[in-house]
């Protein structure tokens, strides 16, 4: 008889958008802000994420994206 190997599921390295699903931010801003910091996703796609007023998220993504470092 064959020895049976189980093989261990190894997940790919968790990207952004699942590190977001498993955070548990409070306040829309705080999502429109981590999204805006941790990725290159455009305003419509977070506000789609997040379902939060477009101009909030563009203002808050504005600024937060303005702090980064080489933008």
């Amino acid at each position: 008889a064959r020895p049976v190997v189980e093989r261990a599921s190894v997940p790919p390295p968790a990207g952004p958008l699942d590190r977001y699903a498993r955070m548990q931010l409070t306040s829309h801003a705080a999502r429109v802000a981590w999204l805006a910091w941790n990725t290159d996703l455009g305003t419509r796609k977070i506000r789609e994420l997040v379902g939060n007023n477009y101009n909030d998220v563009v203002r808050i993504a504005g600024v937060v994206r303005a702090k980064k470092p080489g933008a």
